[in-house]
Order: structure tokens, then C-alpha cells, then sequence
């Protein structure tokens, strides 16, 4: 069960991390994690934010990756 106020809020999922609703989610999540979830960040009020995060989180993975190979 997902509390009915984090419901509609969207988290990146696994692997892909592209945006899914709360509700959509196959597990049942606490409020408490869903609040520590929130503080750091991690879930977005709309599909568009929890994008635009993973749009970044990915930009600086392939940077940070592309320099690291160089060093290795």
C-alpha cells in the first residue's frame, strides 16, 4: 500500500530510471520512507521534475565515466 499522500508523486525506478508514479509502484512503501525519500530528493511532485533528474543524473554519469576511463 502506498500512503495516500505520496501517491501521486513519481520516483526514478531501477536500471532505466525513467519516472514512475508511486502507485504504480509493484511494492508497498511507508510514509517514513517515503518522507526520507523526499528530504533527499528522490521523489518528484510530476513526471516532467523526476525527467529532468534523471536527465542530469545521466549527464554526469557518462561525463564522470568518460574521465574516469581516461585515468584508468
Amino acid at each position: 500500500m502506498i500512503p495516500e499522500k505520496y501517491k501521486d508523486f513519481y520516483y526514478l525506478r531501477d536500471l532505466d530510471l525513467h519516472a514512475e508514479r508511486l502507485s504504480d509502484c509493484p511494492h508497498g512503501v511507508v510514509t517514513n520512507f517515503c518522507e526520507e525519500l523526499l528530504a533527499k530528493g528522490l521523489l518528484f511532485k510530476t513526471r516532467d521534475e523526476a525527467e529532468c533528474a534523471r536527465t542530469v543524473m545521466l549527464e554526469a554519469y557518462f561525463r564522470t565515466s568518460k574521465i574516469s576511463s581516461i585515468h584508468s
